[in-house]
């Protein structure tokens, strides 16, 4: 799928009114009959402007639509494909040329691009110019040309600094909506929570624009989004106030929003709905860290491979096979919720030991919390390791990916998404690569430092309808302020 349109006369762009037969610029397609043609009806080509066109094709990656009078007579049309297809002229593949547009009563070449667009669907998102040495700013639809035009010279044709216009004007234009693919909600006045809501994999929005994704996994979470909705109004019920809540609204075919840009879609245009997606969470973020002194980022996911909740960390199932000791002494690696451990204000600090295992399997985790409330989690105090060493073990070599819906039986019991790119970027935010969307400096030496994260890899029965969807958002609100209340770092001076 090409990423712009180019709508494209030839008489005054692809040759000069002046051009000869027999000029050294000129060009003929190498099928002889095609050469008798043009030169009995007197048509030629330019080399040089051939050349011109097929470098903004390719530097734009652009789609043609001719709207030219040689689209009209079958012959000139077959001689002009010749000659953009030749690789000793312009090089453009035939599927380039995506149609022609069709002659309208009105007779306005204007009009008939219009139609064009109507008529196949290429209203934006996709960028679009016409390249004409007839002046298309004139008629009732002229003000419709506003940033699409560039007009050549017949006596010149398609120049350099012509080519450079349109490449100029096709990219200041926006590709699509971005908007339509991100809900973002900011958090209300009277919320009292420093809680971010995210949801990457619950969109259903895949318009057929957008190239499908080759790699990594592409199944929704079905009712993710639906749950994380209704998580967000369990929040607000009583008048307290709603937390910001974002989601994706592109399928997860399209754009994996909990990847790094770099791996999470496959051209440019999406990747724009990445960076909006983030930068909604990072507004977030630090709207609450400037509210409250700090943030809980919560991603909600969904998983069909265990009856169970999973919590991600950022530690691993092997991690989580240490006793707490051992997980308290050398913490194999930075968590997603390090900000929780530093030490604690106030009386209760003597009683409290702030250790990693307690904060993610104890009495005082949010597994623990959610359990209570009748949610099965892991990691949590019935279940501190979410796979043993024996399915570990049994399932080596396996892909525990479920890229084609819910694992084999080994790989299922070997299965726990511990976060993802998500609760890196805001719960441990320093640890991304530069090249992999590492915030900006700024971010990391302000309220970065003060979000943590948590990943909710959400059982199929929390999410499987509309009254299961409610019964948990409830017991979440809940367990979260339980959770907020009993682990909230100092605020910083």
């Amino acid at each position: 799928m090409p990423r712009a349109l180019i709508f494209l006369d030839v008489d005054g762009v692809l040759n000069t009114h002046a051009m000869e037969p027999n000029d050294e610029d000129a060009y003929y397609p190498p099928i002889d009959h095609d050469e008798l043609f043009m030169r009995r009806l007197g048509l030629v080509l330019s080399r040089k402007r051939l050349a011109v066109l097929a470098g903004l094709v390719r530097d734009l990656d652009a789609g043609i639509v001719l709207s030219t009078s040689w689209r009209v007579d079958p012959q000139a049309r077959r001689a002009l494909l010749a000659a953009l297809s030749d690789g000793a002229a312009a090089g453009i593949s035939t599927e380039r040329v995506l149609g022609d547009t069709r002659e309208q009563l009105s007779g306005s070449r204007t009009d008939e691009i219009f139609a064009w667009l109507r008529e196949n669907g290429q209203e934006p998102p996709l960028p679009w110019v016409a390249i004409d040495d007839m002046d298309l700013t004139t008629g009732e639809t002229s003000d419709r040309m506003d940033g699409h035009f560039v007009r050549t010279h017949g006596g010149e044709g398609l120049s350099a600094a012509k080519a450079d216009e349109a490449a100029r004007l096709l990219r200041e234009l926006p590709q699509f909506p971005v908007s339509e693919y991100v809900d973002a909600r900011l958090a209300s006045a009277e919320c009292i929570d420093p809680i971010v809501i995210s949801a990457p994999h619950g969109g259903g929005l895949a318009p057929t624009y957008l190239p499908d994704r080759t790699a990594g996994c592409t199944e929704c979470d079905w009712n993710s989004w639906e749950l994380a909705e209704e998580v967000w109004r369990a929040f607000g019920s009583g008048g307290t106030g709603r937390p910001a809540l974002v989601g994706l609204l592109l399928s997860r075919l399209k754009l994996d929003g909990n990847r790094a840009r770099c791996y999470a879609c496959e051209d440019e245009g999406t990747a724009r709905v990445h960076d909006a997606y983030h930068a909604a969470i990072e507004e977030a973020c630090a709207a609450a860290v400037a509210r409250f002194g700090w943030c809980l980022h919560l991603d909600l996911h969904g998983q069909s491979h265990r009856p169970a909740t999973e919590l991600g960390y950022l530690l691993t199932s092997k991690d989580l096979l240490l006793d707490d000791d051992a997980l308290d002494g050398k913490q194999p690696r930075p968590s997603s919720v390090d900000l929780l451990l530093g030490p604690r204000d106030g009386p209760a600090s003597s009683s409290h030991a702030r250790r990693l295992s307690r904060l993610v399997r104890g009495a005082d985790s949010l597994g623990a919390m959610l359990e209570s409330r009748g949610f099965p989690c892991v990691p949590s105090p019935s279940t501190p390791s979410p796979v043993t060493a024996e399915a570990l073990d049994s399932a080596n070599g396996a892909d525990i990916s479920a890229k084609q819906g819910p694992p084999a039986a080994d790989a299922a019991r070997a299965t726990y998404f511990w976060g993802g790119f998500s609760c890196r970027r805001y719960g441990v935010a320093d640890s991304i690569p530069a090249e992999m969307g590492r915030l900006p400096a700024q971010a990391l030496s302000g309220w970065a430092r003060r979000v943590a994260s948590i990943s909710l890899e959400t059982s199929w029965a929390a999410r499987v309808d509309e009254d299961a969807r409610r019964a948990f958002a409830s017991a979440l609100c809940d367990a979260a302020r339980q959770f907020v209340k009993e682990w909230a770092p100092p605020v910083e001076a």
